[in-house]
Order: C-alpha cells, then structure tokens, then sequence
C-alpha cells in the first residue's frame, strides 16, 4: 500500500515538484510550439530541439517512476547512489535546456521573423520558409517549427526555460539529499 504521507517529506516533495514542472514544461512546449533555437540550415536546431524533448521528457519518465517506488517501497530499499546519477544527470540536462530556451527567447520578445535573423537565410526571395512577402509566423517551415515569436509565444520561451533551470536546482537539491541520506544509510 502507497504511504502518501511521504509526500510531506522533504524527498517525496522534491520528487513532487520535479515532476509537476516537467509536466507544466512540456505544456508549454506543446502548446506554444516553443523551441531552443539553433539554425535550421546546419541541423543544430533539430539536435537543440531533441535534447530539450528529452531532457522534459525523459526526466519526468525517471522521476515519476522513483517517486512510485519511493510511495510504494518498504524501509531500506531506498537506492541514494542511484538517485545522486539521476538527480545530478537531471540538474546538467534542465540547466542546459533551460538556458538554451532563455538564449533564444530573450532577443525575440514580440518579434515577427521575416528571414534576415542568422538562421541561415538572408535571401529575402528564397521562398523555402513560405511566400515572399509572409513571415516566419504564416507559413511554410516557420509554422511548422514555432518560428512566429509573439510577445506570448517569446514569454511562454522565457517561462520555459525559468522553469528549466528552477527544475534543475530541485534536481540539484535532491541529488545533495540523497547523497546526505546516502551517507547515513
């Protein structure tokens, strides 16, 4: 039977939280279609994007499955070494996603793109990103991959990658946790 009651405790909040932020992370990615820059010309916008996917996601798939054990374990089966590798892989990972977000997004708050950003398109009748005279926003690839930077969109950027690096300092915390519990174990 789960012990709920070890959500009060300072490892089950931790837990808690660490997931509840990747959750409201991946909302955000989703339904603003926010990215973490990189040139789409050379690709490194494709591996920026993966890496902040799998960051979001793939630490939420950790951490959600160690707050069940931790809910559902009996004493003594509490791994601390284990969690110190994830937790301090889960601190690199969101502060690194994090800062990729908050790099992209601060220069572009309400910003419309048109081509002539350093994304590897300075010719303003290439029509590979849409229509001559649209911009990033209505059409061709830049819809596809989030390119229209509104005020809201640039501040849903700017929420995604504070909530990363927050994250990270929760994983970094609990890292120093488990490795104060580990020592006592």
């Amino acid at each position: 039977m789960a012990d709920f009651r070890l959500l009060a405790r300072t490892h089950g909040f931790m837990k808690l939280a660490e997931i509840i932020i990747a959750i409201v992370c991946l909302i955000l990615i989703r339904t603003y279609s926010l990215n973490f820059g990189g040139d789409v010309s050379t690709g490194s916008f494709h591996d920026r994007y993966n890496v902040g996917l799998v960051t979001v996601g793939g630490m939420l798939l950790v951490s959600l499955p160690l707050l069940i054990s931790y809910l559902w374990s009996t004493s003594g089966t509490y791994q601390p070494f284990l969690e110190i590798i994830y937790n301090t892989l889960g601190f690199i990972l969101f502060l690194t996603v994090g800062s990729l977000a908050l790099d992209h997004y601060r220069n572009y708050a309400g910003v419309t793109h048109t081509g002539n950003d350093n994304r590897g398109d300075t010719n303003p009748n290439n029509n590979w990103l849409g229509t001559n005279n649209s911009t990033w926003a209505d059409s061709g690839i830049g819809k596809a991959f989030g390119f229209g930077n509104t005020t809201d969109n640039a501040n849903a950027g700017k929420a995604l990658g504070a909530l990363c690096i927050i994250n990270a300092f929760f994983y970094l915390t609990d890292a120093a946790l488990a490795l104060r519990q580990g020592s006592t174990v």
